[in-house]
């Protein structure tokens, strides 16, 4: 298995996905979504893709950092313990 730092992703990847799966959940969840945005996320209008790419970006940065200070967190611990 990889570690979560090997396991390469895009923030256009995830944008993409993002939009895809809320595309179904709120259909799923009977919300009406904006009739523009009922679309693949490549026909999005351009400033609505780069808002999500750029909001996916912050969250794989916020994500990488937790985990970063959480394996830190667990390497100290481990070493006090010995």
């Amino acid at each position: 298995m990889k570690e979560w730092w090997e396991i390469p992703l895009t923030a256009k990847q995830l944008a993409t996905e993002f939009h895809k799966r809320y595309e179904y959940f709120a259909n799923n969840n009977d919300w009406k979504t904006q009739k523009e945005c009922q679309t693949s996320f490549d026909k999005l209008p351009e400033k609505n893709q780069q808002t999500m790419i750029d909001t996916c970006q912050h969250l794989l940065l916020w994500i990488e950092a937790i985990m970063k200070n959480k394996y830190s967190s667990n390497l100290n611990k481990r070493s006090q313990d010995d």
